[in-house]
Parts: C-alpha cells; structure tokens; sequence
C-alpha cells in the first residue's frame, strides 16, 4: 500500500508540475503574440518610427541622421525560418534604440538601404555630382558609384591565432555560466565538488607528488584557456568578411549569431592599433574602428556597434586597413616624441622603496628568506616593464592627424584626426612644473587619450596646431 501511494503521489506531483509549465507556456505564448499584434514600424523618406507595448504604449521616432549604425543579424534560432534582426543605434543613445525582430532578408536589406540612401541624399557634395544610387534589394549592395566591393577576409587559421593571442575564453565562460544558470546545478555545488576531490588527492601524499599535481594543474589550465579563447575567436569572428564602398565598411561575421555591422566612414572618432606581445611575435595585431561610444572605453576593444574590430591582420596589411578611413603614413616609420626620462626616474624609485619596505616585512611574517630573494625577482620584472613602457611611450603629429603611442612588450596606436577633438587638456602637477613637463588629455567622441612628461614647449605647440584643425577644418567631425 505504501509502495502505491508513493506512485501515486509522484504521479500527481508529476501532474500537477506539467499544468503549471503548459500554463506558464501559454502565458508566455499570449504576451508574445500581444507584443507582436502592439508592433509597429514606419519608415518616412528621413525619419522611422517605432509604436509598442500593451498596457502603455511607446512611440519612438528618430531621424536617419541620427542613425550611427545599422546592424543586421541572424540569431541561431531564426536560421530555419530565415529571418533577421535590425538594430538601429542612434548616435545620442545609450545602447541599441531599435531592434526590430523576426524580418525577412529583403525587408532587413531594405530598411538598411532606405537609410543609407536618405544620408547620402543630405550629402550635398554628392548632389553636386549628380550621383543616383540605384538600389538591388534582393542582393543587399548598391549599384553604379555606391557599390560594396570585397575588400579583407578572415581564415580558419587567422582565427585561430587570434584567439591565442588575444583572451577569448571569457565569451565561452560567458555561455557556460549561461546554461549552469538554468539547471539546478550552482557554482557553490561544483566549487564544493572540487574542493573535495583536491582534498582527496592531496591528503597523504608526498611533496613530489604535488609539485608534480601543481605542474600539471598549471599546465592543464592554460591548455584548457587556450582552448576556450580559440572557441571564442571561431564563434564570434567566423566567416569574417569585410566590405567597402567610398563611404562605409560593412563586416559579415560569426558562427552561431550572424551579424553584419555597416559602419560610415566619417563617423569613425578614432582608430587604435593593438599589438600584444604575441602578437609581435607573429608579426600580427588588430585594427580597431572607433565611432562615437556610449560608455567608458574598453581597453580591450571588443567587437561592438559601435567598433569594427579586425582580427590578427598581418603587419603589410595594417597600413591598407586604417588608410582606408583616414590618410597616415605608417605609425611604425613616424618620428615620435618620446617623453621625459623622469617617468622611469620617478616609477623606479616609488617602486624600489615600496619593495625595500616589504621585504623585511615578509621575512618577519613568513620566517623564511625565500621571501626575499623572490621579491628581488618580481622588483626586477617591474623595473624592466617600468622601462620598457617609458621606451615605447611617444607622440606624433603628422599632419591633421594624432598619433599616440604606448605598450610594455607589445605596442598601442591611437589615430584620430585633430578636427574630430571634442576637447584637449594641458595639466601640470606642481613637480612637473618644476621641471617644465605637462600632461596632455584628448577627448574625443570615441575614447579619452592621455601621454604625460612631455616637454612643456612641445605641449603647447601641438595643443596649438589641434586647436587651429578645429577651427579651420569645414570637416564635420560626425
């Protein structure tokens, strides 16, 4: 009797569990199908306009000009029914204003295409040439002087590479932590599993033993990050193909999420070069495409709306890549201005003290002169890194365009045009006066750019120049 009341009882909580999940289900199945009856959109010859929401409904209108990006994607889930996503960014937003979901290839094109067309009608350096723009929707490209031609590719073999070089596990962790989320497994769980197993192992053995476990754990670790950075590259950059017409860049990338990002080549703020130390070594780095960013900017540049980042292009092929929106001779043939000698004078001596002081501290606390020896080790490397970025830190202006230079190993370019600055700054710490050095802070639509311990006549001389760029350029910096 037991044994069937238990059936019993798990067949009603079994029941009971499949009603809920049907009525959460149809829950779900009614406020999706309300959204998408209250969704609407409307595009005018310069504006689009968006009407959503159920209960309370939204009106968004905006204005083609205010359009800085337009992004077409096709998400896993909707390859079998061949539909896309547009995302439209506005240029004053923060973050994706539009999305519009579930549209077929030629609705998608078209909306793309109503855009552009729109923009470069303002244009009126193209009204003065007559130009039409003829319009294939079902190709996606424009025809006679507009036309996208390909213009850089990306193979399995360039991904590969770039995720070696360039941390790429975090996107896999990211999808990892995604799908722990949604099971009844939790991090604590796996955290407490391991620890045991660790526990296990250790307990009762030799000090070989685990210096050889430590090793291997080590090794097994960075194996399994390059593995995962490698998965990330492939995933976010497969298929990477980039287009060009005489005024935009449009990029076809990814595996699971195809996404194509039309960029307009006026509205790049900013281009930054990166090159980490592996990178140098396989005489690779990234070109980084810059327009007007949101948010603080990330140093590790990650592909977004706002940046096209191209990965691992060989070092004859970077200067092709950044000319194609601005006109500079190559960063790597400029003559730049180093600065002064007393930012590795003055790191060198905070740092040498900082470590003097921990040293005899750390014998005291652990009771082994191991400590030391140690420390001298790791002071070492600081030093030399210390040196190394006063070595390769500079400044340059050629032309109406800013380079700044940076890096320990590896090396950093930042290229804007001096008319795109929205601000400069000359500062000066009361030591610096002294030895009449200034700092110098660039702002520009797309990131802030800093270099100090220049020479404080060289400063003004070049904040000069910028501002002269700034008044008398007719370029508009958007």
């Amino acid at each position: 009797m037991a044994s069937v009341a238990y059936s019993g009882f798990n067949l009603s909580a079994m029941s009971k569990m499949m009603t809920y999940m049907a009525v959460v289900f149809l829950l779900l199945l009614v406020m999706a199908g309300l959204k998408t009856l209250f969704f609407r959109y409307q595009l005018y010859h310069d504006a689009i306009e968006i009407r959503r929401g159920v209960v309370f409904r939204k009106q968004l209108d905006m204005k083609f000009e205010r359009i800085q990006n337009v992004i077409i994607q096709q998400a896993f889930y909707f390859r079998p029914l061949n539909l896309y996503t547009v995302k439209i960014d506005g240029a004053g937003s923060q973050g994706e204003e539009i999305s519009l979901p579930a549209l077929t290839r030629e609705a998608a094109n078209a909306i793309r295409q109503n855009i552009e067309l729109s923009k470069r009608s303002q244009d009126q350096s193209l009204l003065a040439q007559g130009d039409d723009a003829a319009v294939d929707v079902s190709e996606g490209r424009t025809a006679n002087h507009f036309v996208e031609e390909k213009f850089y590719t990306r193979s399995l073999s360039d991904l590969v590479i770039h995720g070696l070089s360039n941390n790429r596990a975090w996107i896999v962790l990211a999808g990892i932590y995604s799908l722990v989320q949604v099971t009844p497994i939790s991090f604590s769980d796996i955290f407490d599993y391991l620890r045991g197993v660790a526990a296990t192992l250790i307990s009762n053995e030799s000090v070989a033993f685990l210096l050889v476990l430590f090793s291997l754990s080590i090794f097994l670790t960075v194996v399994l990050t390059a593995v995962l950075s490698v998965m990330g590259s492939i995933v976010t950059y497969y298929g990477f193909t980039l287009f060009r017409s005489p005024k935009t860049l449009t990029v076809h990338r990814g595996l699971l999420t195809k996404r194509e990002i039309n960029m307009n080549k006026s509205r790049v703020q900013s281009i930054y070069l990166r090159q980490d130390w592996l990178d140098k070594i396989l005489h690779r780095g990234n070109v980084i495409f810059e327009q007007l960013s949101h948010g603080p900017h990330q140093a590790t540049g990650s592909d977004s709306g706002a940046k096209i980042l191209v990965p691992s292009a060989r070092d004859e092929e970077i200067h092709g890549l950044y000319s194609e929106v601005f006109s500079v001779d190559r960063v790597t043939e400029l003559n730049f201005t180093p600065i002064s000698k007393r930012y590795f004078y003055k790191h060198a001596i905070i740092w040498s003290v900082i470590y003097c002081v921990v040293s005899p501290v750390s014998f005291f606390v652990l009771g082994s002169l191991m400590a030391i020896p140690a420390l001298a080790g790791l002071w070492l490397i600081h030093i030399t890194a210390l040196y190394l970025s006063w070595l390769k830190a500079g400044i340059v202006m050629s032309k109406e365009m800013v380079v700044i230079r940076s890096g320990v190993i590896g090396v950093d370019y930042v290229v804007f045009p001096a008319f795109k600055l929205q601000a400069v700054e000359h500062r000066q710490s009361l030591l610096m006066q002294r030895r009449d050095l200034s700092k110098m802070v660039f702002h520009t639509a797309s990131r802030t750019a800093s270099i100090s311990y220049l020479p404080t006549q060289f400063v003004q001389q070049l904040l000069d120049k910028c501002l002269y760029y700034v008044e008398s350029s007719d370029k508009s910096w958007m």
